[in-house]
């Protein structure tokens, strides 16, 4: 029997509101962006890593994925 894959295509992520986030699944989402993907958050952005010592990677992510306030 053969394997089956499952093919899906997204076109929008949303990250819910939390305070802490996996990196592996920050990067993910990054790469997602990066290659024209939209990114939408609630109300609270993630500022911590839900792995150790990530903690500045998730914030430096977060603010590349942030466009600037007018």
């Amino acid at each position: 029997m053969l394997p089956t894959f499952n093919y899906e295509d997204y076109s929008v992520i949303i990250i819910p509101s939390v305070s802490a986030i996996h990196w592996s699944k920050l990067r993910k989402i990054k790469a997602f962006y990066d290659a024209g993907g939209k990114v939408i958050a609630t109300t609270q952005l993630p500022t911590s890593s839900a792995e150790l010592g990530h903690d500045r990677e998730v914030r430096e992510v977060i603010a590349a994925l942030s466009p600037p306030l007018p």
